[in-house]
């Protein structure tokens, strides 16, 4: 087996480390990337909608499906929130408000 990989050793190498590297630039290029998107949040007292916006790192917004019948929110970092098409999303400033609508948490996603 060396006998075909030793003529090849430093390509393989560089291959190699080409390759790391790439994944690692990606990597650093997807972390750097801020959404500017507005976030739509919807309070349950008025209905009214405002327009804020990105939403930090850690936030306790919370999202439901316009579309769904189940009646369950998900925390912004969960995956089902994920899930939900843009064009679905309803958001509540927080868990509590959500609650006060009628959601309950979805069972996957625990703070």
């Amino acid at each position: 087996m060396g006998v075909w990989i030793k003529p090849y050793a430093w390509n393989l190498w560089a291959g190699a480390c080409l390759g790391l590297l790439a994944v690692s630039a990606y990597s650093l290029g997807r972390m750097g990337t801020v959404s500017a998107e507005p976030v739509v949040i919807m309070t349950p007292a008025d209905g009214a909608e405002s327009i804020v916006g990105p939403a930090p790192a850690r936030d306790m917004r919370v999202v439901v499906s316009a579309k769904s019948s189940s009646k369950k929110y998900h925390h912004s970092w969960c995956s089902g929130a994920k899930t939900i098409g843009q064009e679905n999303q309803v958001w509540f400033a927080t868990a509590a408000a959500a609650e006060a609508a009628g959601y309950t948490l979805s069972g996957n996603c625990r703070p």
